[in-house]
């Protein structure tokens, strides 16, 4: 996000290649180039009904809440 120290992202993992593990080896090496890029919060916004996604930050930590006007489900994790 242009100012901060924050990154936001967004990935879209086409039918025929989900569920092989491909969304979980993305954000991973989203997140360890995070790192090294001295990014403070990386941060996502998923639809509510995109329960795998949410899955797979729960799973490499990051915090995830919804927001009561969007209704979106906001994720994001300290690097």
């Amino acid at each position: 996000m242009h100012g901060t120290m924050h990154a936001k992202f967004a990935i879209l993992v086409t039918d025929a290649f989900q569920h092989r593990g491909l969304g979980t080896q993305l954000v991973q090496k989203l997140l360890d180039i995070a790192k090294r890029e001295k990014i403070d919060r990386v941060l996502a916004d998923i639809l509510p009904d995109n329960v795998e996604m949410q899955h797979i930050c729960r799973k490499l930590g990051f915090t995830l809440e919804q927001n009561k006007e969007t209704k979106l489900v906001q994720a994001s994790i300290e690097t």
